[in-house]
């Protein structure tokens, strides 16, 4: 990434922020995805439509996992003063990986 050697510090930083910025772009997006998900059950994905959206009982825990596994990132990434905790739920045995629920819903992360 920051190996070409025409880069300026100026760009490398601007790079950087870029990445940062979209980062937090996500994890904001994430709680939006909680606050959304809070307020939902399983059922009411499975509910059919015009009503609700109809999906399989399976899909429907899947988004619900995933949102969970999101929300414990962004407790992670954010502090006390917005809104987060700093740290992992509790709930979270040792070992758990946060993207593991995630990776049903969109797929493994595919390396470059």
């Amino acid at each position: 990434m920051f190996n070409a050697p025409n880069l300026s510090a100026a760009q490398i930083i601007n790079m950087v922020q870029q990445l940062l910025l979209k980062h937090r772009t996500g994890i904001e997006a994430l709680v939006e995805l909680h606050t959304y998900t809070a307020a939902i059950s399983k059922s009411d994905l499975m509910t059919a439509p015009p009503d609700g959206p109809g999906m399989r009982d399976e899909d429907a825990q899947a988004i619900l996992d995933a949102a969970a596994d999101g929300w414990g990132e962004a407790q992670m990434y954010l502090g006390p003063e917005s809104g987060g905790t700093g740290v992992v739920n509790g709930k979270y045995e040792d070992g758990y990986v946060l993207g593991a629920a995630q990776q049903r819903v969109i797929g493994p992360r595919s390396l470059l």
